[in-house]
C-alpha cells in the first residue's frame, strides 16, 4: 500500500512539475521575446504599439511567478486536500 501511494505522490508531482513549466514558459516567453525584437529593431522600442504590448506582456511575466499557488491547488488532490484542512483549522480556530 505505501508504494502505491508513493508511485501516487510522484505522479501528481510529476503532472505539477510538467503544468509548471509550461504556465512558466507561456507566460514569461512573451516578454523576453519582445525584448529581442526591441534589441534587434530599436525603431520599434518607441512605437506606442509596441510600448503597450511589451507592458501587457510584462503583466504576464510578473503572472509567471505567482502562478505556483494554482498550479499547486489545480494539478494535485494532495495540495487540494491540505489547503481545505488549513481552512477548516482557521475557520474552527477564529470562528466557534
Amino acid at each position: 500500500m505505501t508504494e502505491r501511494r508513493r508511485a501516487r505522490g510522484d505522479a501528481q508531482l510529476l503532472i505539477i512539475l510538467f503544468v509548471h513549466v509550461i504556465c512558466y514558459a507561456a507566460l514569461a516567453l512573451p516578454f523576453h521575446i519582445t525584448l529581442m525584437i526591441a534589441a534587434i529593431k530599436p525603431t520599434l522600442a518607441v512605437n506606442i504599439i509596441f510600448l503597450f504590448a511589451q507592458q501587457i506582456t510584462f503583466v504576464t511575466l510578473n503572472l509567471s511567478q505567482s502562478i505556483n499557488f494554482y498550479v499547486f491547488t489545480l494539478t494535485a488532490k494532495m495540495y487540494r486536500k491540505e489547503l481545505i484542512n488549513l481552512i477548516h483549522r482557521v475557520k474552527d480556530h477564529y470562528w466557534h
